[in-house]
């Protein structure tokens, strides 16, 4: 019985370690994928990365947000504004 190299393609006995051909090893160990599992892992890899960019955005807007909302607030209150940040209304009478 005879062994054909996976680069190669050469035939050779089965007690051949390497290819007579190209020199490489004749048994592997690793596992011969095809190209739509190298796809999907790839696409998961550039999901994960995009995941991880979109968290990095959402903390970072949320930052910013708390400290834009926390601001107004403060300058709400110096400005005289009542407690919920609006101006506080007087009634004004036409009466003399």
């Amino acid at each position: 019985m005879t062994k054909a190299c996976l680069y190669c393609n050469l035939q050779f006995p089965d007690d051949a370690e390497f290819c007579p051909n190209c020199g490489r090893p004749v048994t592997s160990g690793f596992q011969v994928r095809t190209i739509e599992q190298i796809e999907v892992e790839r696409l998961g890899r550039e999901i994960q990365k995009k995941d991880r960019l979109i968290q990095i955005l959402i903390m970072a807007l949320a930052r910013w947000g708390a400290g834009f909302r926390g601001s107004a607030q403060s300058i709400g209150h110096r400005r005289g504004n009542g407690e919920n940040g609006r101006r506080a209304t007087t009634k004004f009478s036409m009466r003399p």
